[in-house]
């Protein structure tokens, strides 16, 4: 069966835009849950994100960005897409440069995997929010003389 519709694709692509914008820019309640709660602890959030420069605008002004990251970094607006390292120093320089054994990134698989080539600690976040909490040791503070070495100072995503 063949569907005829007079629009065109250039009639399109404003609903397309905004699908795809609405879909980048719309976040999991209980994800910002956590993400505040860290915030509230002091950690500093910087995201890394191959977003367009469309989805980036938007971003950029979403209440969620505005209030829980310190920094934003596009790749569309650097030049380098992840994984190439030189994006993830680009966060990490946003960040203050911070340790990268002491930051946590989350992102898919592979770039992850180069974040952590570069020596960051790294999360496939699946949807999982008791592992999220778990990588997020603000939340579960120890004394400052203890605090496990490895524990995420700041998060770059």
């Amino acid at each position: 069966m063949m569907l005829r519709t007079d629009r065109t694709f250039g009639d399109l692509l404003p609903d397309l835009i905004a699908t795809d914008v609405a879909m980048w820019t719309t976040i999991d309640p209980a994800v910002v849950h956590l993400l505040r709660a860290a915030h509230c602890a002091s950690t500093r959030m910087v995201l890394l994100s191959n977003a367009l420069h469309v989805v980036a605008d938007a971003i950029d002004v979403a209440e969620w960005s505005c209030s829980l990251m310190s920094r934003i970094v596009y790749s569309a607006r650097i030049g380098i897409n992840k994984p190439h390292a030189k994006a993830y120093e680009a966060a990490l320089a946003a960040a203050g440069w911070p340790d990268p054994a002491r930051t946590l990134f989350d992102d898919r698989s592979e770039n992850c995997a180069a974040a952590a080539q570069l020596g960051m600690q790294t999360l496939h976040y699946t949807g999982n929010l008791a592992e999220l909490a778990h990588h997020l040791p603000q939340l579960h503070p120890a004394p400052a003389a203890v605090r496990p070495a490895g524990a995420a100072s700041s998060v770059a995503a």
